[in-house]
């Protein structure tokens, strides 16, 4: 009795393991402690369902038919998860865990029974202390293996319907082979058995290579795509930002020279009403209120606007900045693209210029050239130290490296949209960022 109570506590461990893959490649839907509550509830309904199967045949090839059914309709009341997703993970799950059982079986038979397949399997689907080791030692295996790859479950319910419909199909038509298989554990044709265990171990290293693989690459692109949403929307928020602010600018500019003639206006009337004291303060006011402001007017707004906004910063923060630019035509480059380039570049040199305890050795150079169908971004600025790691990859100064990342991804990305070439290069405290861009010209 004790032996049968080990095999029904291990049944149910089986159906609770199979119950929350499904559930979380589908998402859960409630909270800890009422998921936990439920899982063990349904779990154990699943074991009794098997137990009472079991009892029809003494190896009953309908039972896991009906539990992968079970674990279809009832992961609806515990998941988020679709249909087709459910019954796909249902299938390969059960598939997974017969495998396992199979393989596990043959090495057990294999060590006890040698040749006597035949003897070796009555033993060890007979309760008794053999029986209960191998029990648990599948089952540690089933766990562990859940264990590896739990952090990969939640990326099945990105599958798209097509492969989750490949993963159906796969998964049914090696459910059954892996059935015919377990038939063969029952002959007595010793070569059978050898061969069928050679398919066996050849279809679960191929099935788990393939599902492997698809689940890399679906999550290498979705995390390609959010990384690409995430800098078309920085991209966008430079490029609103460096708008406003160059506005701002030119509005401030045009309120400052208009005070001038303003305050030119009250001197000549102080003048004439012979005042000292207000001729004397409104001269001082002149002095001091008026500085001509140089802003970029290169005939690309976004260009103007990152250019003067970067030499207001970098001014604030006692950098030596200077520019210059060359362009004789229209340029065909995005916006968005521009900040991409330009903005980060600069926004790097200028942190990199922070670091600078010497603020008469910081400095920042631009040069903005056209030359036919190309385009070229030249920055030049002070180093501190060389930002080049030992294997060649630019190491950050920022506390959010993450950031700082993204920085340089986002300028090689939109060269690689333009089919130019970045180049970044160190040399004596002088560090260079050099981009290329192939445009056509109007």
């Amino acid at each position: 009795m004790t032996y049968q109570i080990v095999d029904w506590l291990i049944s149910y461990i089986e159906c609770f393991v199979m119950l929350v893959v499904v559930t979380e490649s589908g998402g859960r839907k409630f909270e800890e402690k009422k998921q936990a509550y439920l899982l063990l509830s349904f779990s154990l309904l699943n074991a009794i369902l098997v137990a009472v199967c079991n009892q029809i045949s003494a190896f009953s090839f309908i039972t896991p038919v009906l539990s992968i059914l079970y674990l279809t309709v009832i992961s609806r009341i515990l998941s988020r998860g679709n249909f087709l997703l459910r019954i796909s993970i249902s299938i390969t799950t059960m598939f997974v865990i017969l495998s396992i059982d199979y393989i596990l079986m043959v090495v057990f038979c294999w060590i006890y029974g040698g040749d006597q397949f035949s003897i070796a399997f009555n033993v060890f689907m007979t309760p008794g202390p053999l029986r209960c080791l191998y029990l648990i030692l599948d089952k540690i295996t089933d766990i562990a293996l859940y264990m590896a790859a739990r952090k990969y479950l939640s990326k099945l319910s990105e599958l798209k319907s097509r492969w989750l419909i490949t993963l159906l199909f796969s998964g049914s038509l090696v459910y059954l082979i892996t059935q015919i298989l377990f038939r063969a554990i029952l002959s007595e044709d010793y070569i059978q058995l050898y061969r069928a265990s050679i398919l066996s171990f050849l279809i679960l290293i191929l099935f788990f290579a393939t599902l492997f693989l698809l689940l890399l690459n679906t999550s290498a692109r979705e995390h390609e795509n959010v990384q690409k949403q995430l800098l078309l929307r920085t991209n966008q928020l430079m490029e609103q930002n460096y708008q406003m602010l160059h506005e701002d600018m030119k509005e401030n500019a045009k309120r400052l020279h208009d005070f001038h003639h303003h305050l030119k206006a009250i001197l000549g009337l102080a003048e004439a009403a012979q005042n000292g004291e207000i001729q004397k303060y409104v001269g001082d006011l002149l002095s001091i209120s008026y500085k001509e402001v140089h802003l970029c007017r290169c005939g690309n707004d976004v260009i103007d606007a990152i250019l003067n906004c970067s030499a207001a910063e970098a001014k604030k923060q006692q950098i030596y900045f200077q520019y210059e630019v060359n362009f004789t035509a229209h340029i065909p480059v995005a916006p968005v693209d521009l900040c991409a380039i330009l903005g980060n570049q600069i926004e790097n040199a200028l942190e990199a210029n922070r670091q600078i305890t010497d603020i008469s050795a910081r400095y920042v150079k631009i040069m903005l050239t056209q030359k036919k169908g190309f385009l070229i971004f030249r920055v030049e600025n002070a180093s501190a130290e060389n930002p080049f790691s030992e294997s060649g990859a630019l190491k950050t100064r920022k506390e959010d490296g993450n950031l700082h990342g993204l920085g340089i991804k986002n300028i090689q990305d939109t060269v690689n949209k333009y089919n130019g070439w970045l180049k970044n290069s160190y040399d004596d405290h002088t560090f260079i960022s050099e981009v290329l861009l192939c445009v056509s010209t109007v």
